[in-house]
């Protein structure tokens, strides 16, 4: 807490946690008592009150806050190969890409992919459709971060679902 007073000495504001005070008769008090910091002509501040703007902007902020959360999550990053769900960060991905365009140049067949062997060209085609599926996800993201901002009040914005609309999880399951 932080209270204020008007210093007896200077006659200027001054502010304090009040965890330590000087009483009056010069006495130094560690831990004072609501009493005691009274006493001294301290009072708590008790910021104003948020607008009706600020609590709108506050819920927006915190909305869009679990609208990335879930953007990051494993509800919206993921494919499944192999019967396992998996995600690769876009670092990995043009890393990937990389290593497999030049297993291509190099006519290297298959190569070892997320815990399978599988063909070059299916690689390079399992990335591509991940990164269009990221991108589109994104532009999901961006959608409701939209949408959310121009709501028009905590109600609308507390019933907002941002989780529809995204593009179903890729399943390459059926890759040889």
């Amino acid at each position: 807490m932080t209270y204020t007073r008007i210093n007896p000495d200077t006659g200027e504001r001054e502010f304090s946690s009040c965890k330590t005070i000087k009483t009056s008769a010069g006495q130094w008090i560690s831990n004072p008592t609501a009493e005691q910091i009274a006493a001294e002509g301290w009072v708590e501040v008790v910021p104003p009150a948020p607008t009706p703007e600020e609590l709108l902007e506050r819920a927006k902020a915190e909305r869009i806050a679990e609208l990335e959360a879930y953007d990051s999550s494993e509800a919206v990053n993921g494919f499944t190969l192999g019967g396992r769900t998996m995600w690769i960060v876009p670092a990995e991905r043009t890393n990937y890409l990389n290593t497999m365009q030049g297993a291509q140049r190099l006519g290297i067949e298959s190569v070892p992919f997320m815990g399978q062997t599988i063909a070059v060209g299916d690689a390079i085609r399992m990335l591509d459709a991940i990164n269009i599926y990221a991108m589109q996800c994104v532009a999901v993201t961006d959608a409701h971060e939209t949408a959310i901002n121009a709501l028009a009040t905590i109600e609308e914005v507390e019933a907002y679902d941002f989780t529809i609309g995204y593009p179903d999880k890729l399943n390459f399951d059926d890759v040889d």
